[in-house]
């Protein structure tokens, strides 16, 4: 089967760093060390296109998204950490079935079932250098924000510059893959290097089949810095590039295929601290891709948000530019498309009690999936978050 702009879109979805979570933590005899821990989150949300898009419908999604972590000092392998998280998720697209936008309105998305995501062993090499392999979700340690975001729209978590990229996403939950990742920790610099085997975008096999044998699909490979500007804010830089080139979108008479490749760039502050703990932070973050090869070619995204760990509120917004060579290979079969997708955002996170946090949510996107036809959309969303926790 081939997969869709959707199917790839639904690989961005929300990783447990933006979810409370249920810890629970077991202690070596003989010392202090945190051996093993887990953690167990349900979300369920409501979503409603009350307005534009493709038609006015609603539809409830939900994941429950479970993982564990053992010290491997606890078992005789010290310096070594394994890891594993799995998803069950439920409910259809909102995207592709009544919004018809591309960015992804809302991170729950994922095809429903059973999915492992993450299983991995981790060996601190160093006190500065660690080395992962296994099956990785690429954004536990890439295009990760040093705040929490309290934004759903599926752009917040990785760009959709990259995003679009490969078969089905760069192994991205809950579509992941095998790979490794070295990390380097100097400060006031972090670099990460990661390299993943992903299908080819000629390849058919079914999308759940992520686990597949080295090589003979196509290598992604990413390095990004992570530098500590000052206290409370840094900047990230990276870049990706896929080792098989692929098709132009365009026959301009130049060769058939071009480098799947892209770069971006983020940077993220806390501007104020207030006395009653709460703080006002934000990010700006800018994505490019190769225009021969990929329709958007840049995106634009940033976030303001107040509030303490009760309580948050923020306005975001994500804006993904389509390509000259995409717009003209739309007109060239008459159907011009529109040159941005906009998504407007206003969010809230109310921590109820220990256990359960409710997230109302507002969006506004304009151009919905570049498609001239689709008028803007108004979304409604509301999210709960049940979870237990013991530290």
């Amino acid at each position: 089967m081939q997969f869709t702009r959707i199917q790839k879109m639904r690989a961005r979805l929300l990783t447990a760093s933006i979810l409370t979570g249920f810890s629970t933590s077991v202690y070596a005899e003989d010392s202090n060390a945190h051996a093993l821990a887990y953690d167990l989150t349900y979300a369920v949300e409501v979503y409603s296109n009350v307005k534009g898009g493709l038609k006015r419908d609603s539809a409830l999604l939900g994941q429950i998204d479970m993982g564990a972590e053992l010290d491997g000092a606890a078992i005789g392998l010290s310096g070594l950490t394994f890891g594993t998280r799995a998803h069950v998720n439920h409910g259809p697209s909102a995207s592709e079935s009544f919004i018809g936008d591309a960015q992804g309105a809302t991170n729950l998305e994922a095809d429903s079932g059973f999915w492992l995501v993450e299983a991995w062993a981790d060996f601190a090499v160093a006190d500065s250098l660690r080395v992962r392999a296994g099956i990785l979700d690429l954004n536990s340690e890439f295009e990760v924000h040093e705040w929490d975001s309290i934004f759903i729209n599926a752009s917040h978590e990785v760009g959709y510059d990259f995003s679009q990229s490969g078969a089905f996403g760069p192994s991205l939950t809950p579509l992941t893959t095998l790979g490794g990742m070295v990390l380097i920790d100097i400060a006031p610099v972090n670099f990460r290097i990661g390299v993943f085997d992903n299908p080819a975008l000629d390849e058919t096999e079914d999308p759940g089949r992520f686990l597949r044998k080295p090589g003979t699909g196509d290598l992604l490979t990413i390095a990004e810095a992570d530098i500590s500007v000052r206290e409370n804010m840094r900047l990230q830089a990276g870049a990706w590039l896929y080792t098989k080139p692929i098709d132009r979108l365009l026959d301009e008479g130049l060769e058939e295929t071009d480098a799947a490749r892209g770069a971006y760039v983020m940077i993220e502050s806390q501007f104020a601290e207030f006395h009653d703990n709460k703080s006002l932070d934000g990010w700006l973050r800018v994505g490019l891709a190769n225009d021969q090869v990929y329709e958007a070619d840049t995106t634009l995204s940033g976030a303001l948000q107040y509030g303490d760990e009760n309580a948050r509120l923020g306005v975001a917004f994500a804006h993904a530019r389509l390509g000259a060579p995409a717009r003209d290979l739309a007109c060239d079969a008459a159907a011009c498309l529109e040159t941005g997708e906009t998504s407007v955002e206003v969010s809230y996170a109310r921590r109820i009690s220990e256990h359960l946090t409710v997230r109302p949510n507002v969006q506004y996107i304009v151009n919905p999936g570049w498609d001239p036809s689709l008028s803007n959309a108004l979304l409604l969303g509301l999210r709960l978050e049940a979870s237990i926790a013991h530290e």
